[in-house]
């Protein structure tokens, strides 16, 4: 986002050297100061086999699966570029292996001293990712806030840990699992005939997970909460955001006097100015599920209604007179409903509308985090039911 470019720094790891390089080049143009590191990161310091494949963004520390050799992708012509089937042993086969030294995460920022200790953590190393996981265990516990990064539901590579795997170790570093978005494309698993190609496997996608708030490290949780709160909103989970500034520790940054030399970074002042903001908003207002259904009606929900007496299977077969007793029954909770329904629509015009979240999302240039809240605000001011609902016939 442009508004915080300035305040980031990224820190990208690649272990051929050869191109740093050109990575280098390609992340000079934007205004955030990027530091290319030359290490192969993984479980432990040492040597380790790096499998150079034929695609050469499949090569990995692990090999292919030769159970998923049959699998593929299909590609759709582009431009001038016809399609193709994108199959794996064909693409992840290994041309060359090599020997490459490898290191640890902790090891980079704790003892090296080289970077300081990333907040956020993203990761796609084609299988590895619980390996290099297992060389950050002091960072996870100290500074890294989130973790985004690709997760795999088939074992493509033979020996990679799954999506299971990297949930239960983060899991165990009081990490919360927060979303899983599947990509696009479908693993099929063989070449079949043509006209007969079905939905094919979900196979894999990228993960997010965030710390919990409680468990921020505590001699500084005041920034880390604020940098929690800011990488929350960022990824639309304004709940977490709202738990940090509710967690001891947290404090708001006073804005810099006038003339003052140094410059606040601009996401420390969006997230007090955020968290100001929605101190004032009101309390959900949303009914529980106690205050529709009362036990009894909580356990009958699913059970089948008892054989209707005589006369009431009569009326209801009289259909026109059937609705006209109907209606005149639930006339007053329909009015109740529409009054209910005119106070929340007002509510929400007068209140809430242009809400001040929102229109600090607008300033800085937040797009996707406003329209979030904006679409929530108003579908949970449509939650009062229709008259035949069960909270209109609840009774204790």
């Amino acid at each position: 986002m442009p508004a915080f470019e300035k305040d980031i720094i990224n820190v990208l790891y690649e272990a051929d050297e050869s191109c740093i390089s050109q990575m280098v080049e390609n992340w000079n143009s934007r205004p955030s100061e990027t530091v290319v590191l030359p290490y192969c990161l993984s479980a432990s310091d040492g040597v380790g086999k790096f499998h150079l494949n034929y695609d050469p963004y499949t090569s990995s520390i692990y090999p292919l699966n030769p159970r998923y050799a049959q699998f593929y992708y299909t590609y759709p012509a582009r431009n001038s570029r016809p399609g193709y089937d994108y199959v794996f042993g064909d693409t992840v086969r290994t041309m060359e292996e090599v020997q490459l030294a490898t290191t640890t995460l902790d090891a980079v920022v704790l003892e090296r001293g080289k970077v300081p200790g990333p907040d956020f953590l993203s990761l796609d190393t084609q299988g590895s990712e619980l390996d290099i996981l297992n060389g950050a265990s002091q960072l996870l516990d100290t500074t890294i806030l989130a973790v985004q990064l690709e997760v795999e539901l088939h074992p493509f590579y033979e020996g990679q840990p799954l999506f299971g795997d990297i949930c239960q170790f983060l899991t165990q570093h009081n990490f919360d699992f927060v979303d899983l978005r599947q990509f696009h494309r479908k693993l099929i698993p063989m070449r079949g005939k043509q006209g007969f190609r079905g939905e094919g496997y979900t196979a894999d996608g990228e993960a997010l997970f965030l710390k919990r708030p409680e468990y921020v490290e505590t001699s500084a949780s005041g920034v880390q909460l604020n940098k929690l709160a800011f990488l929350a909103t960022i990824f639309g989970q304004f709940e977490c955001a709202q738990q940090c500034f509710e967690t001891n520790g947290f404090e708001v940054m006073p804005p810099l006097q006038n003339g003052a030399t140094d410059q606040q970074p601009q996401y420390l002042e969006f997230i007090s100015r955020l968290a100001a903001a929605v101190a004032l908003l009101p309390q959900r207002s949303a009914l529980l599920f106690s205050d529709i259904y009362t036990y009894e009606q909580s356990k009958s929900r699913f059970q089948v209604s008892a054989p209707q007496p005589a006369l009431r299977t009569f009326v209801k077969k009289i259909r026109p007179l059937a609705a006209v007793i109907r209606n005149i029954r639930d006339l007053p909770a329909r009015l109740k409903v529409l009054s209910n329904s005119a106070m929340i629509r007002a509510s929400s015009r007068l209140k809430l509308s242009g809400s001040s979240v929102e229109a600090l999302f607008l300033e800085f240039g937040m797009k996707e985090q406003y329209l979030l809240a904006r679409r929530n605000r108003i579908q949970d001011g449509k939650t009062r039911p229709g008259p035949n609902r069960a909270s209109l016939t609840k009774s204790r």
